[in-house]
């Protein structure tokens, strides 16, 4: 079965927080795809940038639309 854009993405957040624990590459990878395997991983939730802050012309024109 092949994992979808959005699994991997869930598969790479959960082993750089296990690296940030102290688990080694190996190691992490490893919980990372028994996690997977197991369904366990769908709680949670990949990092997602902040939107960019709008341009000031941009914010007043939103401001005083109506």
């Amino acid at each position: 079965m092949r994992r979808s854009k959005e699994d991997n993405l869930l598969i790479q957040y959960k082993i750089s927080r296990l690296l940030r624990e102290g688990y080694k590459w190996d190691q992490a990878a490893a919980i990372t795809m028994r996690m997977f395997r197991d369904g366990e991983l769908r709680g949670s939730t990949p990092y997602s940038k902040p939107k960019k802050r709008k341009k000031r012309a941009e914010r007043r024109r939103d401001r005083y639309r109506r």
